[in-house]
């Protein structure tokens, strides 16, 4: 009988042969999580990579992540960081032209997925979804086109700074859970745009509170 092996960065389904690989590596027969921008897919391990050089809190009341995984568009993710590292107006960018988002999630065995992303400038339709606000920006789409349907970006000065993130629908891709902790869990939201490389802003998770196959709770400590 041959050895199943599932894949970091399948979801769904069981996993099948590989023609031209040997009989320890799967394709995946249920949903592939997508990699990029947080990553790089490696076929034998999934998507793989380590957050950035952000500026990053790891205070206990600062960040919290539930991740809910449900049947179709039932998934939910929320995700908060109060009291993060300085932050400007500038830091962001212009969402409402040429600045994109991407919300990711790190576990503790190096693996990588891009829960959601947002992309600048105008929703189809008329509806302005990203809105300028005097510290930062704040976009809304019920629809959630990229897995977010929120995220806020508020600046400050070190601990005055605020993000937040609600992904939900069909687009929303969650990582395998039960989640593998052996090192800090870590959500990165970082910019997509050619200028903003390498800036982003992160949260240690390392208070886990619930960590089963369909519900991820944790905060920072």
């Amino acid at each position: 009988m041959k050895e199943q092996q599932t894949r970091p960065d399948c979801v769904g389904g069981r996993p099948s042969d590989f023609p031209q690989l040997d009989r320890h590596h799967r394709a995946c027969s249920g949903t592939m999580i997508p990699c990029a921008p947080c990553g790089v897919r490696d076929i034998y391990n999934g998507c793989l990579g380590t957050p950035g050089e952000c500026g990053r809190s790891t205070t206990a009341n600062d960040a919290s992540l539930v991740l809910a995984r449900g049947r179709g568009s039932r998934s939910r993710l929320t995700w908060s960081l109060r009291g993060g590292p300085a932050a400007s107006p500038s830091d962001f960018g212009n969402p409402l032209q040429s600045t994109g988002y991407a919300l990711c999630t790190h576990d503790g065995a190096g693996h990588a997925a891009t829960a959601g992303v947002v992309a600048a400038g105008s929703c189809p339709g008329r509806r302005r979804c990203w809105k300028g606000k005097k510290r930062g920006y704040v976009y809304d789409n019920p629809r959630a086109p990229g897995g977010l349907s929120h995220l806020r970006l508020r600046a400050g000065a070190a601990g005055r700074s605020r993000f937040d993130a609600i992904g939900a629908g069909t687009n929303l891709f969650l990582p395998a859970m039960p989640i593998p902790t052996d090192a800090d869990v870590v959500v990165e939201l970082k910019r997509t745009d050619q200028d903003g490389i390498g800036i982003c802003w992160a949260a240690d998770h390392t208070r886990v509170k619930k960590n089963s196959a369909d519900l991820f709770v944790a905060t920072g400590q």
